[in-house]
């Protein structure tokens, strides 16, 4: 769903969050348009993923030697899970949560949700919707959390329990009842209490 002239501005108004990329202003003529922050990719930011290809059809892909730290995986996911939390706090939904419309800050794990061109305010379909719309995107976090965790490389002793405890918070994100999936903010919740060992 595309966003409209006053749809996009009032987004805008909601991404004031550390982990989304900050809306500094918008100016809807001539033609409307956001001006976003901007994040130093040379040194310190890039794409946590790339677009799917017609092999993967609907999940990322990611460069050869792509690699996560355990410190750094359970960072970035913390910060897309909360950003997402703030979105569907504010009743606005992503509609496009894929790695490659998230920076991230290789260094420290940071994140920064982005890409805001299929987002849209859901608030007027009522409570009963809302539910369910926020849980389809919890299944989106799923799949990209399945997706890094796949990367992550554990060391001896580290990473591994914490490893099992994001499987389990991905097999939840995914289950068939989509009522039955965890809110955004109850993953922010889950996720805040796991230990890296």
């Amino acid at each position: 769903m595309a966003l409209l002239h006053g749809t996009q501005i009032d987004l805008g108004d909601a991404l004031g969050h550390p982990n989304v990329i900050r809306v500094l202003g918008a100016c809807p003529k001539p033609s409307l348009g956001l001006v976003l922050e901007l994040l130093d990719v040379q040194a310190s930011w890039k794409e946590l993923g790339l677009p799917p290809t017609f092999d993967t059809c609907t999940r990322d892909t990611y460069l050869p030697g792509t690699s996560f730290s355990p410190e750094g995986l359970l960072t970035t996911l913390r910060g897309v899970a909360a950003a997402c939390a703030h979105l569907h706090a504010k009743g606005f939904t992503h509609g496009d949560l894929y790695a490659h419309n998230t920076m991230f800050n290789a260094a420290t794990g940071e994140a920064k949700v982005g890409d805001f061109g299929a987002a849209y305010n859901y608030e007027p379909l009522g409570p009963a919707a809302a539910l369910l719309i926020e849980r389809l995107e919890v299944r989106a976090f799923g799949c990209l959390a399945e997706e890094l965790l796949h990367f992550m490389r554990a060391r001896e002793g580290v990473g591994v329990v914490m490893g099992s405890n994001v499987e389990e918070i991905i097999s939840r994100c995914k289950v068939t009842d989509v009522a039955a999936r965890p809110s955004f903010a109850t993953l922010v919740t889950q996720l805040a209490i796991i230990s890296i060992k």
